[in-house]
């Protein structure tokens, strides 16, 4: 199953964003009404136009710029087709195993990550993990001996990284993850979660309090500056016992074949 074609970076992001509020809109209109939500150069945003029209996701008219329909149709048919297997799945298919955890700090869940992969490695010989998030996970996230663990199971271990954004932070830390083997991409298109798949197992990660969690990681990493930003209360941020974890765990394959598609 192929997701279409969607766009890779924040500058074409807020250009389809806001096409969808406003249409049609001249390369001009669009930079000045852009520029003021993004750090952005005429030439950049010129440039972004021209790749949104090569992949056919926006089109231009004596008017200005507008989203294509014909792209607007294919997201339509690609979600209906979605639904329309995941609804298949849950007719015919029993729920093998489905649990509910409760963690009080970010290490206990962390480590809980590494055994569930670990086990996955033992049983299975291999794993494939992706983790779908907002945001490129935080590397200090992680001690020396879980990275030296990755480094032993390397050969049996395929771990993808897909964040949602793709700030100068998000860059940053992509950059140690695929130092270690990780491979990260960026998709604006998927959702606003955490979700973790490794082979046939699904978990769906909640920080507690919610809003107060998004809110204060979306904070960190929106600081273009990279000088800017204060790395020792991000650490803080982590070992802050306010915040709690819930991550329900869901045994499915034909549903994690369709997430890791």
């Amino acid at each position: 199953m192929t997701i279409p074609s969607l766009a890779n970076s924040p500058t074409k992001e807020k250009i389809i964003e806001l096409l969808s509020q406003e249409w049609p809109l001249t390369a001009k209109k669009i930079y000045h009404k852009v520029s003021k939500r993004i750090s952005i150069t005429y030439q950049a945003t010129h440039k972004a136009l021209q790749e949104l029209v090569e992949k056919r996701i926006i089109e231009k008219s004596k008017e200005g710029y507008q989203i294509s329909k014909e792209w607007i149709k294919n997201l339509g048919d690609f979600s209906n087709k979605i639904e329309n297997e995941l609804e298949d799945i849950h007719q015919k298919k029993e729920i093998n195993t489905m649990q509910r955890l409760h963690f009080e700090k970010h290490d206990d869940f962390i480590k809980f990550q590494f055994e569930l992969m670990g086990k996955t490695i033992e049983e299975e010989g291999k794993a494939d993990m992706v983790f779908l998030v907002r945001h490129v996970p935080f590397p200090n996230a992680i001690t020396r001996n879980q990275i030296e663990m990755l480094k032993k199971v390397k050969d049996r271990l395929k771990w993808k990284m897909v964040s949602k954004t793709w700030t100068p932070l998000d860059e940053l830390y992509a950059n140690f993850w695929k130092k270690i083997g990780v491979k990260v991409e960026n998709n604006p298109s998927i959702p606003n979660t955490f979700t973790i798949i490794i082979n046939d197992y699904i978990l769906d990660v909640y920080k507690i309090p919610y809003i107060k969690a998004i809110k204060e990681w979306d904070e960190a990493y929106e600081q273009t500056d990279l000088s800017k930003v204060d790395f020792a209360k991000m650490n803080e941020m982590f070992a802050d016992k306010k915040f709690k974890y819930i991550v329900t765990v869901l045994e499915d394959k034909e549903l994690a074949n369709i997430l890791n598609d």
